[in-house]
């Protein structure tokens, strides 16, 4: 937190220090450091002015407290009532529990994890997606049986990340993978790292017995009524994911080579909604997608 502590809570803490913070070895052309520390409980506010190249010349400002802002603090009042009612409505029912939860979602193939990723391929049919993959740490919690209101999707998907399309080849789809297995923890899964993917349109093993980078083994594209062929290395197919890991997010810097790229317009809340929606009641159970070979 940076600011004065003259004009800020003192149970907000010290700042570290001031706001804004220069920095910058170039005394005539610094550069200024501001945060408005957590939560929404700060607001920045930095006027800076600039001479004809471009410069910092000037600058004033101090972070606000929004809890002492009266005209901030009643807005936020009257949009809470309408922000509870969309989080309330209803969008359709799980036939029994979705498991969810950090350690199965980071570890292996998890029902919450096909949910999802079925739903990612339901919501971009039309640019004939093949392959789903959705990263583990960005699946947050479980569904219980009964009515499953958007609030709840909201707690499962909390990130706003956005569906994003690429054609990928299958030796970067396999590095891929490769990746996603790279940092399980057998001996503390809660600690496993969020970039396990759970998967839909694929199956694939891996042999956690092996060296990071050699461990996936089978690769196949397909489904269990239309059945299973191995995947090429050198033949593209169409996925869809995240833009956090198409961005090279979790160590995805493979996704960089993809082409064809389309997207970045769809929720992943929406689409998960919306399959909830055509689909309820709702069940997903593992389904046998991933299979680890472990020692």
């Amino acid at each position: 937190m940076l600011g004065n502590p003259e004009k800020l809570p003192a149970f907000l803490g010290t700042p570290v220090g001031e706001y804004p913070t220069v920095a910058g070895a170039d005394a005539n052309a610094p550069t200024l450091i501001v945060h408005a520390y957590e939560w929404g409980r700060l607001l920045g506010d930095l006027k800076v002015s600039f001479n004809p190249e471009g410069v910092i010349t000037a600058w004033s400002g101090d972070p606000i407290y929004i809890g002492e802002d009266l005209d901030v603090s009643t807005a936020l009042s009257e949009l809470q009532g309408p922000l509870e009612e969309y989080q309330s409505a209803i969008v359709g029912q799980a036939a029994a529990d979705i498991d969810g939860e950090r350690a199965s979602v980071r570890n292996g193939e998890a029902p919450m994890g096909n949910l999802v990723a079925d739903a990612m391929l339901a919501a971009t049919a039309s640019d004939k997606t093949q392959i789903a993959l959705a990263n583990g740490g960005g699946i947050r919690a479980s569904l219980t049986a009964g009515d499953i209101s958007v609030g709840n999707i909201l707690t499962v998907h909390p990130f706003a990340n956005r569906l994003v399309q690429f054609d990928l080849t299958g030796a970067d789809l396999k590095l891929a993978l490769e990746n996603a297995v790279s940092k399980i923890n057998l001996e503390d899964p809660g600690e496993s790292a969020g970039r396990f993917l759970q998967v839909a349109g694929i199956r694939f093993t891996a042999d956690l017995t092996q060296e990071v980078g050699s461990r996936i083994t089978v690769i196949e594209i397909g489904s269990d009524t239309d059945g299973w062929t191995a995947i090429s290395d050198t033949e593209s197919y169409r996925v869809v994911t995240n833009d956090f890991l198409y961005g090279g997010g979790d160590g995805f810097d493979m996704f960089v080579r993809g082409t064809n790229f389309r997207g970045g317009d769809v929720p992943l809340e929406e689409a998960l909604i919306d399959y909830i929606t055509a689909n309820s009641p709702v069940s997903a159970t593992v389904t046998g997608r991933i299979t680890l070979i472990k020692p």
